[in-house]
């Protein structure tokens, strides 16, 4: 009923208003429509726009269906568990992400790259588009090419064993996605290096501790040891200086597009993308890497 509801409330504002609606394209990123509603009618948004909307639906009511998921059933199949932590710091720990916390990873997702509040009725449906692009794209399987790394506040942490609905203390603080597959689809972009780290977002009252170069450097092992990767590429607005230099602190460069696209986000806002060398300042990754191709080669 609920659902019914949140559909029709939904698309009725979309005639009467003009937002910058957000809609989900394959499971790997949100687009933005048009800000006029001349544009709106003109195009076949609209009908991204009731997709979104019925999509929100089905997210929440999967949100709902996963949030007493145990861990034992990851465990059962030999996957990243939420012991299995990467970073160990005194205030958090850095783990892979499980199918049961993405509800609060998209609350960090909306209160870090939307200007929606996540009490308002678009917050809400934005919050649960994001919701289910992460379910979409949950790497159920074959680790070796995709993770989604979480970082999780030390105080709240569980004991080990656990199942996941006494997880449910467990506070989220950081996110990142690290992939090294193929796209299947358009992106919106020309190049699409790989492996690629999208996503990172730190939940506001833990910024400037550290919890996002922690999940870069988790991403960047995850890189070397299970991917056999020797790189990793990243996009960030130019405009956001921050960021920039926080990657640039961390040994990332700028690089051009070999394509010679000027890239620029569904914005318009300029993009640049940054590389990072991982062999060249870590010996250890040479003797991953050189390892791996010899028992490639040997095969």
């Amino acid at each position: 009923m609920m659902g019914g509801v949140l559909l029709f409330v939904g698309l009725l504002l979309a005639i009467l208003t003009e937002p910058n609606v957000g809609f989900v394209v394959g499971g790997f990123r949100v687009s933005r429509l048009p800000k006029t509603t001349k544009a709106w009618f003109g195009t076949t948004t609209a009908k991204h726009h009731w997709r979104l909307l019925q999509l929100a639906a089905v997210a929440r009511d999967e949100d709902a269906d996963h949030a007493g998921e145990d861990e034992s059933a990851a465990s059962d199949k030999g996957v990243p568990s939420a012991d299995d932590s990467y970073k160990d710091h005194a205030d958090f720990v850095v783990r892979d992400c499980l199918f049961g916390e993405l509800g609060a990873v998209a609350d960090i997702i909306l209160m870090s790259f939307y200007k929606e509040d996540l009490s308002s009725l678009w917050g809400q449906v934005y919050r649960m588009a994001e919701l289910n692009r992460l379910q979409q794209g949950f790497p159920h399987s074959d680790y070796t090419k995709h993770r989604m790394l979480v970082a999780v506040a030390r105080n709240t942490v569980s004991k080990p064993n656990k199942q996941l609905s006494n997880r449910k203390q467990d506070t989220i603080v950081g996110f990142c996605d690290i992939d090294a597959r193929i796209p299947n689809q358009n992106t919106g972009f020309q190049y699409n290096p790989r492996p690629y780290l999208s996503d990172l977002c730190i939940h506001p009252d833990w910024r400037r501790r550290g919890v996002a170069s922690s999940l870069i450097e988790a991403c960047q092992d995850i890189c070397i040891q299970d991917m056999k990767k020797g790189e990793v590429f990243i996009r960030v607005e130019a405009a956001n200086t921050a960021a920039v230099q926080m990657y640039e602190r961390l040994g990332y460069n700028t690089i051009t597009n070999p394509t010679g696209q000027d890239e620029t986000n569904k914005e318009g806002k300029p993009i640049v993308m940054l590389h990072k060398n991982l062999i060249a300042e870590n010996e250890t990754a040479r003797q991953t890497l050189q390892s791996s191709t010899r028992c490639t080669a040997d095969r």
